[in-house]
């Protein structure tokens, strides 16, 4: 059998892959054949490799705006609750200095709906606001999530905004 720079890449190739390695390519010159004494191909040589690619499961869209529909709600139905049940604080100071101000809580929930642990996010500047804000989320009784909410998320944090202003105060 002829040497030639078509059967060295062929048999280069089949050697490496029996090794359990491919060689992404090789450049044989012309003037590195002629210095080894090889005869060249008349046409150029090509070696293909295949490699196998994972496919790729792109969402459906119908599928993806509806689960964010469902959690939009559960959030905007949490938020509504909360703001349902927010007092302004009827203590001595807030009657006299009639404060307000908003404040913003963090609040994180249990799949479940028990509330974890909740926190200011934001001070509305007003200690007596921002207790009542806090006092508020952590008397709450949460809904539980529906199992296709939040996908692999055991527990949630959300941050809710309380607006007290001067009508608030009585």
């Amino acid at each position: 059998m002829k040497t030639t720079a078509k059967n060295i890449n062929a048999r280069t190739a089949a050697q490496s892959h029996t090794h359990g390695k491919w060689l992404s390519g090789l450049i044989v010159t012309a003037a590195a054949l002629s210095a080894a004494g090889i005869a060249q191909a008349s046409e150029p040589s090509v070696v293909a490799h295949a490699v196998a690619v994972p496919a790729v499961k792109y969402p459906n869209p119908e599928t993806e705006l509806a689960k964010l529909a469902d959690e939009n709600a559960y959030i905007g139905k949490t938020r509504n609750y909360l703001q349902s049940i927010a007092r302004y604080p009827a203590t001595r100071e807030t009657s006299l200095l009639q404060p307000q101000g908003q404040v913003s809580v963090w609040l994180e929930i249990e799949r479940d709906g028990r509330l974890i642990d909740a926190g200011i996010a934001r001070s509305s500047a007003s200690m007596p606001l921002d207790s009542a804000a806090l006092a508020t989320v952590r008397r709450a009784q949460y809904l539980a999530w529906p199992a296709d909410l939040f996908p692999g998320e055991a527990r949630r944090r959300f941050t809710v905004t309380f607006a007290y202003g001067k009508g608030d105060a009585k």
